[in-house]
């Protein structure tokens, strides 16, 4: 029998953007506002009375789905269109955000050798203004909230796993396919479009920092390219089982 509760490991989320800090900070998915799912009707009587068909309220699965995890939400409109199948394949998408600051990339799937995909689809990359540290070794599911995306047309988060203590960056990977006529679709602004997932049972709690340009450059180093190959790995190596990486010089 424990006399004393674990406290709670800390994931620790970094931007030098007042706006984005202020306005759109990240939170556990229990704490996201969901206007759409809060509208639904509760169905309280039996479907046998009523003949009704049982609301997604009532549906465990959608709302232990909703509460689970740590919310990215977008931190600005975003308007991303894609040109409709063509043999023209350069340029064929473009983006617009609201603050007119923010920028995008994207992936092939040749990187994924997958070339003959990118004729018909592309990974675009909405980049973060955020970066995280963790200093416990726990892996975070990188997945979209697809039931908000399905709102906003065909759009899928790419998934993956990330370790904060060793990673920083968490961009937006959206797959995007083409389709027999133009995509044009805006996503709104608190969108929670990006849900990271602690694979642990301990309890994670957020914390939001608002930085200088210096501190978060430094935190940016810890995916810095070292070698021209594997990276990521001989840097994890390097810091070893139990260190820690250090950006800030009173640390």
């Amino acid at each position: 029998m424990k006399l004393f509760k674990d406290k709670p490991i800390e994931l620790h989320c970094y931007t030098t953007r007042a706006d984005v800090y202020n306005y759109a900070p990240i939170k556990q998915g229990a704490e996201t506002s969901r206007p759409w799912f809060k509208a639904i009707p509760t169905n309280k009587k039996s479907r046998a009375i009523t003949g009704e068909h049982i609301t997604a309220k009532t549906c465990p699965a959608i709302v232990n789905d909703l509460k689970t995890g740590i919310i990215l939400p977008l931190w600005s409109d975003v308007r991303i269109q894609v040109a409709p199948i063509c043999p023209v394949e350069d340029h064929w998408w473009k983006y617009q955000y609201a603050d007119g600051l923010s920028k995008a990339a994207n992936h092939t799937f040749n990187q994924l050798g997958m070339g003959e995909i990118d004729k018909e689809a592309t990974i675009l990359q909405l980049i973060s203004p955020w970066k995280f540290r963790c200093s416990h070794d726990i892996p975070f599911m990188y997945t979209g909230d697809q039931l908000e995306l399905i709102k906003h047309g065909k759009l899928e988060i790419v998934q993956g796993v990330l370790d904060f203590r060793y990673q920083a960056s968490a961009a937006v990977n959206i797959l995007v396919r083409k389709k027999e006529t133009e995509i044009d679709v805006v996503l709104p602004y608190l969108t929670p479009l990006l849900k990271l997932i602690p694979l642990t049972e301990k309890k994670i709690k957020v914390v939001n920092h608002l930085v200088s340009e210096k501190e978060y450059y430094n935190l940016a180093k810890l995916n810095t390219k070292v070698s021209f190959n594997s990276s990521y790995y001989k840097c994890k190596a390097a810091l070893g089982k139990n260190g820690s990486f250090k950006f800030k010089a009173e640390e």
